[in-house]
């Protein structure tokens, strides 16, 4: 029951985190007309999972991850009521910083939630870990989407308002909720590195360097947590690079279906929510990642063949749950091969280059579409993740070795009913 009060206090805040967006959006372009500060609005919701996951990831590792996750929701829920202000007395610029301050503020929820996971969840770790990540992944897609159609009934100030409300409800729901502290001791399997035992550096969560060098000595002695993180940048690559070329793609390829883009869209979003149940459908669960990425590989080219907008939503939906999937299981990877101190600061600094590999992804599609044609490129990405398929496999699926730092089984639960559970997903 804790666990799902803090999956489903996550999934509220996420979504109302990301639901003014859109009223932001029409709001700076009816005061601006700018295409300039339009950009730039859209570019603030993306930029601070960039620029500061790794210091929030270094700050789960750092201090109580649960006091830092209510912080976290209750910064929120401040900051949107000022955006709310803001868009009521017209100020549509000083909303939008708010609410880029706001999204600054929710970077620490993901990754001090996930480190704490596999001693909160003990056995049930894997099926946590991957709802937690469908839950991130989809707020991106659900969260707008809520927002964007309460615009048709309310003002955009009406909305943020609405949003921070929830995001006041989200942190209520954490009441009573303790993530367990980041463990500084030896545990099994742990990997010494500066700031671990035996490091150089201190027994704090990351030693004096802390930050990203020492996320990078980590991985560089986890090679296969160090493959997770290269393997979900391939992921969100793609998607970012699909999420665009889905545009000219629906000109070029379907002419005359003026719904096109948006339908092959929300397929992708709808794949991305389903993908507990795709994943179950196609006994995922414990195959690692290369698999669900050569489905992915063999799913773009029926995307960028189809005759009809039709014939490709189901691949689109394919792609969706599986690059969720490959998502979950690198963040699993990373809570069993990463020892729990040093556990926040890598799913931070995975954060920040998922985040930024789909903005590379989407910054270069308009460009490399004029150079292959929307269909070649999306042959292209098909390509590319079949490459990256084969050193991915080095990621374990989620039938590996125990999670580090989870608690162990109670004694009279069988052992066959603990490997159940952690085989769901």
């Amino acid at each position: 029951m804790t666990v799902r009060r803090l999956l489903g206090s996550h999934a509220l805040a996420a979504c109302a985190m990301a639901a003014p967006w859109p009223g932001l959006l029409v709001a700076v372009w009816d005061a601006t007309g700018s295409q300039g500060a339009l950009a730039l609005v859209g570019a603030a919701r993306m930029a601070p999972y960039v620029a500061c996951s790794s210091l929030a990831g270094v700050l789960a590792d750092r201090i109580d991850r649960g006091r830092l996750v209510r912080l976290s929701g209750w910064g929120r829920a401040l900051l949107l009521a000022g955006c709310a202000l803001a868009l009521a007395t017209e100020a549509p610029l000083l909303a939008a910083g708010l609410a880029t301050a706001a999204v600054t503020v929710g970077t620490p929820a993901y990754p001090a939630t996930a480190a704490g996971l596999p001693r909160l969840a003990g056995a049930g770790t894997a099926s946590a870990t991957h709802l937690l990540v469908t839950i991130e992944v989809g707020a991106f897609v659900v969260g707008p989407a809520l927002g964007g159609a309460a615009l048709t009934a309310l003002p955009p100030a009406a909305v943020a308002t609405v949003a921070s409300v929830a995001t006041v409800a989200a942190a209520l729901m954490l009441r009573g909720i303790r993530l367990p502290a980041p463990a500084h001791g030896r545990e099994t399997g742990e990997v010494a590195g500066p700031g671990g035992p035996g490091g150089t550096g201190s027994t704090g969560a990351t030693g004096a360097r802390g930050g990203v060098r020492h996320c990078v000595a980590v991985l560089g002695r986890t090679p296969r947590a160090a493959a997770a993180v290269l393997g979900v940048a391939a992921v969100n690559a793609m998607l970012g690079a699909l999420g665009v070329a889905l545009l000219p793609l629906s000109e070029q390829a379907w002419p005359g279906q003026p719904d096109a883009f948006g339908t092959t869209t929300g397929a992708l979003g709808a794949g991305a929510l389903a993908a507990p149940v795709v994943v179950r459908l196609l006994a995922l669960g414990g195959d690692g990642v290369r698999r669900p990425l050569v489905l992915t590989a063999l799913a773009l080219p029926a995307v960028a063949l189809a005759p009809s907008v039709v014939e490709a939503l189901l691949p689109l939906a394919l792609v969706g749950a599986c690059a969720v999937h490959v998502e979950a299981v690198a963040t699993l990877t990373v809570q069993r091969c990463v020892p729990d101190h040093s556990r926040g600061s890598v799913l931070g600094l995975t954060d920040a280059v998922m985040v930024a590999s789909a903005l590379v992804g989407a910054a270069v599609t308009p460009f490399l579409a004029v150079w292959f044609g929307a269909d070649r490129l999306v042959l292209v990405l098909a390509a590319a993740l079949t490459v990256a398929a084969w050193p991915a496999g080095r990621v374990e699926g989620v039938g590996g070795p125990r999670v580090l730092g989870a608690s162990r089984a109670p004694r009279s639960v069988p052992p066959r009913t603990v490997a159940s559970v952690e085989q769901v997903f």
